[in-house]
């Protein structure tokens, strides 16, 4: 879909909805497995995956970044209407990602040490161990995803992958449940699960690229790549890596806070955040319409469509936050409930339900979400990574100062401080790049 010209409330409509019912069925993997580890095992298992979730949080956003990234890269060359520019674009997106797919190989040979990074605590690292093991091992097929989904992106097809993403939920549910429920697999089954998933939705995006799209497919040699696409490709990629790494970073910190405290509220803080992931899902595809947007108009060089497209995205996400308020508050505990099962002690539902009412409530005014995609179709790298900075102060003062303070709920209070400081950081940042007509 082409988005440089006068805003049609129907293409963006086509362009956004499937974008967002994507996301948002890629993120209930994470919610069915909690919940079938939590129904089908003891907190102990919940606990586990909790506190293994800073460590996946840098794995996984490192990948979301840098494929994202690529996302802009290659929505400006379709953008650009140059013939030679995508195959080119993606050529050397496809070996990064077999680069990214190498490293995620390495980090689950040293397991050992990633444990000790996430202050997992000792008598949760023997399933631990597996579980992390599993879930970078299988980097390779999320990284295959990522690449193949960006690049319809791109183009603006986002409604096979959002059909796709429903079968991918329905599959990794099939499977964790006869993984865990049936066979009675630990908790690193339900790794298992996702990478199976993840490697079976990459297969169908193949084939459906190869069908519908094939000249999107077209490559080139590595020597026929020109410096500026390797460049560029690197500098998108890196800089929204830098930004969710240091994101990741700053969740990293706070996670290693809270595994000093109880299992228990271990266990809680897993079945909150996989609530939260799923609620703020969204909002999240928000900002990747917004990097697709704004990388269009940059390509074809009319930044004046902009900010039009801009505040339109601003009032969706406002509404969508104030939605996701509404739901915690008025239907949070059966929510909690489902998810945590009748096995859970009331102690951990409760601790569970009382963090996702905190961080909700942030959800309205996150707009670093729209910000940090605009700046980087913009080329402001640096303001990128700037963003990420201020999540990671943060959340550092979060675990030093919340956490030994308020105990568990200052973990939530940490992230709804990470969100709005960002938020307002991002807005002066987007506003000085438009005045300044886009240049770094």
């Amino acid at each position: 879909m082409d988005f440089t010209g006068a805003y049609c409330p129907k293409t963006f409509a086509r362009f956004l909805i499937p974008l967002m019912a994507a996301e948002l069925f890629q993120q209930i993997y994470g919610l069915i497995n909690t919940a079938v580890v939590s129904h089908a095992l003891d907190d102990t298992a919940l606990a586990v995956m909790g506190a293994c979730g800073g460590l996946l949080a840098v794995r996984g956003r490192v990948l979301a970044g840098m494929f994202y990234g690529f996302g802009i890269c290659l929505g400006t060359a379709v953008g650009s209407g140059d013939p030679r520019r995508l195959p080119a674009a993606f050529s050397a997106a496809l070996r990064y990602t077999l680069i990214l797919s190498a490293l995620g190989l390495l980090a689950a040979l040293g397991v050992e040490g990633l444990m000790a990074l996430g202050n997992v605590p000792p008598q949760l690292r023997g399933a631990a161990s597996s579980y992390l093991i599993l879930s970078f091992a299988g980097a390779g097929a999320t990284a295959v995803k990522l690449l193949l989904m960006v690049l319809l992106q791109a183009v603006g097809d986002t409604g096979y992958f959002s059909a796709l993403a429903v079968f991918g939920a329905v599959t990794n549910t099939a499977l964790v449940m006869l993984f865990i429920g049936i066979w009675k697999g630990d908790v690193a089954c339900a790794a298992m699960a996702t990478v199976l998933t993840n490697a079976l939705l990459a297969l169908l995006l193949l084939r459906y690229v190869r069908r519908k799209w094939p000249r999107l497919l077209r490559t080139v040699a590595a020597r026929e790549i020109p410096g500026p696409v390797w460049r560029g490709l690197l500098e998108n990629g890196g800089a929204k890596t830098a930004y969710f790494f240091l994101s990741a970073l700053g969740a990293l910190v706070l996670q290693r806070a809270v595994n000093t405290l109880s299992p228990r509220l271990i266990a809680a803080q897993a079945i909150a955040l996989s609530l939260q992931t799923a609620l703020i899902a969204p909002l999240g595809e928000l900002g990747t319409a917004s990097g697709v947007i704004t990388g269009q108009n940059v390509g074809a060089g009319r930044l004046e469509n902009i900010l039009p497209y801009h505040r339109r995205l601003v009032r969706l996400f406002v509404i969508l936050g104030v939605g996701a308020i509404a739901v915690v508050w008025l239907a949070g505990r059966p929510l909690v409930g489902l998810v945590a099962g009748l096995e859970q002690p009331p102690e951990v539902s409760e601790a569970a339900l009382w963090w996702l009412r905190l961080t909700v409530l942030a959800f309205p005014v996150s707009f670093a979400i729209l910000y940090r995609n605009a700046l980087q179709a913009l080329g402001q790298y640096g303001g990128v990574v700037a963003l990420g900075g201020m999540e990671v102060l943060c959340s550092a003062a979060s675990a030093l100062l919340f956490v030994p303070a308020f105990g568990y709920l200052g973990g939530a209070l940490g992230v709804v401080l990470s969100w709005g400081a960002s938020a307002l950081l991002g807005s002066a940042l987007f506003r000085l790049a438009l005045k300044g007509g886009g240049r770094r």
